[in-house]
């Protein structure tokens, strides 16, 4: 794609570039309708009908969320001619909670896994698996810190790869993998070794058990370092499965969220919490 600040598609000016990846930009860009800001996502338009029905799917199923902590989708529009379709997404002021993790106090990263826990709720509650939870997938709004318990300055963004489960259409072939491979659990890593259906939402629970454990620890539970891949991590899973007692420190009995943490992160998915409401609802009881 080659756009430019101050280029028309549709009803938006582009500002801003905020950021690129596989077949997707971001920018910064003013609705010429009322002036307001968006997060207009650009998709490029391809040969592969999945892609591009991708896009499209995201933006309805944002489109039907109204959960504070869920980003929403304004508008969906397709230029045919440049070859693109543009989501109109709610502007946020602020940062991901990967680049502020060094910023936000325990009692603020907290509030936001929370409240990430509970869009990931409202997500599963309509049979959607988000497929790539993780901190740079949360947005934070610029009023969090001062007041980190409203729900609305965190936002869990990036619907694009999730799925509904039973779709009699998925969108992706039969063992590919999607998602971040740090984030996904044993099951979807490393099938052979662990049974468990594609597209569970304990599958994001885990994800999320994952991007917890790094917002709190800043690394990840396994001790692997980034450059780790998918064999290392399906490998350390193997070897941790055996000696269960080594894969993670107790949790203090007066601290409910990380015993729920652990729980996210069990490796065998049976003992795992089935969906977000379950962790919520543990959390509740004080389990």
């Amino acid at each position: 794609m080659a756009f430019a600040p101050g280029d028309i598609l549709d009803r938006y000016a582009l500002f801003e570039c905020v950021g690129r990846g596989g077949q997707a930009e971001v920018w910064k860009a003013a609705d010429r309708g009322d002036g307001s800001w968006v997060a207009l996502k650009l998709v490029a338009m391809v040969e592969d009908e999945r892609v591009n029905e991708r896009a499209r799917r995201e933006a309805r199923g944002l489109g039907r969320m109204t959960h504070p902590s869920l980003l929403r989708c304004l508008a969906l529009f397709e230029d045919p001619n440049r070859r693109v379709i543009g989501l109109a997404l709610e502007w946020v002021n602020g940062a991901d909670l990967d680049r502020l993790r060094g910023v936000l106090s325990l009692d603020q990263r907290r509030y936001a896994l929370n409240h990430v826990l509970a869009a990931l709720a409202e997500l599963h509650r309509t049979a959607v698996v988000h497929r790539d939870v993780k901190l740079s997938n949360v947005l934070i709004g610029e009023h969090f810190l001062a007041r980190p318990e409203e729900p609305t300055y965190v936002k869990l963004a990036d619907l694009g790869i999730a799925s509904v489960i039973g779709n009699p259409s998925p969108l992706t072939n039969t063992g590919f993998l999607v998602g971040t491979v740090s984030h996904l659990p044993p099951e979807l890593l490393d099938p052979s070794s662990w049974a468990s259906p594609l597209s569970r939402p304990s599958q994001d629970v885990f994800s999320f058990g994952i991007a917890a454990w790094r917002l709190l620890f800043d690394t990840h539970p396994t001790g692997l370092p980034h450059s780790a891949g998918l064999l290392d991590y399906a490998q350390a899973y193997r070897d941790l499965a055996e000696v269960p007692d080594l894969w993670l420190p107790p949790a203090p009995a007066d601290d409910a969220l990380l015993r729920a943490i652990k729980r996210c992160l069990r490796l065998n998915p049976a003992e795992r919490p089935q969906d977000a409401a379950q962790v919520t609802r543990e959390l509740a009881e004080g389990r």
